[in-house]
């Protein structure tokens, strides 16, 4: 590279100009974002992106899962090239900054470069990654998975959101499925900025940080307690047997088991179910069943093995609040435990039911 490079600045008008004209894209009315993967307004930020790419002098490829990579072509086109970028797929309520930065902050790049007319060594590739939020279809981030191999790409395009519609079939109707294998567009290394997401830079009165590792989701527990709806003014506490008390007594023992922990942390999903449908319960009765979920999250992989013995306090906390019967009741037990094959943090999905 020539000097041009040294001390070389983005543009921080433009790239805060860039997000929020990409933010029209799935406005919510209190500002955020809902801009489901593979949706009516992902396709919307894609056709921009791409556009936006192509006049910056970019060749944009499209991957069979929908992954776009607009390459700058560097002095030597044989070396793989360097790779930056996120995803502009964003959470049912997100914001205009989550993946959505790291993205274009890769265009800037890209821009700076040329306003400065320097041509680097290597490539440079601008990446937006397919369903990273995993709000859609499950799993989250399956289009870096597949590029990595934990993912099968077949297996990928044949997974349904809600509706049943498949990952394919989502993508053949918003234009981007594209030619390209998974995988085949190597990178040399690869660099995403992103939000920290959280309080702690903001706490100690710092600007930015280097991530030294993701607290990544080792074991997800699907639960579901099943207890006896009764009348609460005919039932005496002691013989109720309420799914809502016994889901409060899990919720507070995956909060002491996360203190105890230090660094891990269980997260607490935001899918409690619980069944209070109009006409069929009332506030005068216990409930009768309810469904949640819970991850737990570790910055280190080598907690795995204890998780198992804190998955045995969290029946156990719930279980005393839900007496047998005479009818006899079924003491806490697993209901199917699969793993899931990937390399990545997020390791295993675990069920569990309890029934009193």
């Amino acid at each position: 590279m020539s000097d041009k490079s040294h001390n070389l600045r983005i543009n921080p008008e433009r790239l805060w100009s860039t997000i929020m004209e990409t933010a029209a894209f799935g406005r919510t009315e209190k500002g955020g974002l809902r801009r489901l993967t593979l949706g009516p307004e992902d396709r919307q930020v894609r056709d921009w992106f791409r556009a936006a790419c192509e006049a910056a002098g970019c060749t944009v490829k499209v991957d069979e899962l929908g992954t776009m990579y607009a390459i700058r072509p560097g002095r030597n086109m044989s070396l793989p090239p360097i790779g930056c970028g996120s995803h502009l797929d964003t959470q049912p309520t997100g914001g205009k900054f989550d993946g959505v930065l790291g993205t274009l902050a890769g265009l800037e790049l890209i821009r700076v470069l040329n306003d400065a007319g320097i041509e680097t060594e290597a490539p440079i590739a601008v990446i937006n990654w397919t369903n990273e939020e995993g709000s859609r279809f499950a799993p989250a981030m399956m289009a870096s998975g597949a590029y990595v191999g934990d993912f099968d790409p077949a297996d990928i395009l044949a997974r349904r959101d809600a509706t049943g519609k498949t990952v394919a079939e989502a993508l053949d109707e918003i234009g981007y499925r594209g030619p390209e294998k998974s995988g085949s567009v190597p990178l040399g290394a690869f660099v995403e900025l992103h939000i920290e997401q959280g309080p702690i830079l903001e706490a100690e009165g710092k600007t930015i940080g280097v991530v030294e590792g993701a607290q990544g989701i080792i074991i997800w527990y699907d639960g579901r307690v099943v207890g006896f709806e009764s009348h609460a003014g005919t039932t005496p506490m002691p013989l109720r047997r309420d799914a809502l008390c016994a889901l409060s007594e899990i919720v507070l023992a995956a909060e002491r088991i996360a203190r105890e922990q230090g660094r891990a942390r269980w997260q607490r999903s935001g899918k409690l179910r619980l069944p209070i449908p109009l006409g069929t319960s009332s506030l005068g009765k216990s409930r009768s069943h309810s469904s949640f979920a819970i991850h737990n999250r570790k910055h280190w992989m080598l907690w795995i093995p204890k998780s198992e013995k804190q998955f045995q306090r969290l029946q156990s906390a719930a279980a005393w609040r839900l007496p047998s019967s005479k009818s006899g009741a079924r003491s806490p037990s697993f209901l199917r435990r699969r793993s899931w094959k990937r390399s990545r943090p997020q390791r295993r999905r675990s069920a569990f039911h309890i029934d009193g």
